[in-house]
């Protein structure tokens, strides 16, 4: 998770590059703002001791409302599926709303993404269930081609968001997705 995380920071440094910003020809392909993706996902609980972490699959999908000539405006959503690495009987379904800024989201080539939103995180084992909500910081990197994208995204939410488990210094999640555009 950690090598993901360093990764993913390493290309949205990247991706600030002037060559990735739009083009006159990212321009000439059909902008497609819509893209529905499937993908691994990660989540990360710190402390200075251990990490906890759920897996699984995520599905999502990604709107551009607004385009401007330097930035790109999108909702993000998110529903993920994922489960205890070390206790297979503590699931974790979320859902996520990310509010984005970014560049080249409906054209070809590279493009990066970083915003704001707010997470449902529900938690069921056996005997009982959990439920915990907050802000997130999000962001990401991708690639698009003609029907296809890759992304890279991140988030970071505050660890005050999970006050009923102890110890904790923060939460991060990754996802890697392959989705469709149109």
């Amino acid at each position: 998770m950690k090598k993901l995380v360093l990764l993913g920071t390493a290309l949205l440094a990247l991706s600030s590059l002037p060559s990735f910003a739009k083009t006159s020809s990212n321009e000439v392909a059909e902008a497609k703002k819509f893209t529905v993706s499937v993908g691994s996902y990660a989540r990360t609980f710190s402390n200075s001791n251990t990490d906890e972490s759920f897996v699984g699959f995520a599905v999502s999908g990604m709107g551009v409302f607004a385009e401007s000539e330097r930035f790109d405006f999108a909702g993000h959503a998110v529903a993920t599926f994922l489960e205890n690495e070390n206790l297979s009987a503590l699931e974790s379904n979320d859902f996520e709303m990310n509010a984005l800024i970014g560049q080249n989201l409906t054209g070809l080539g590279f493009k990066w993404y970083a915003g704001a939103g707010f997470f449902n995180d529900s938690w069921e084992f056996s005997g009982g269930s959990l439920d915990f909500s907050g802000p997130q910081l999000a962001g990401g990197v991708g690639y698009n081609t003609e029907k296809v994208s890759f992304d890279l995204f991140i988030n970071i939410r505050s660890e005050s968001s999970y006050d009923d488990i102890p110890n904790i210094d923060s939460v991060a999640s990754a996802m890697f997705s392959i989705g469709l555009r149109f």
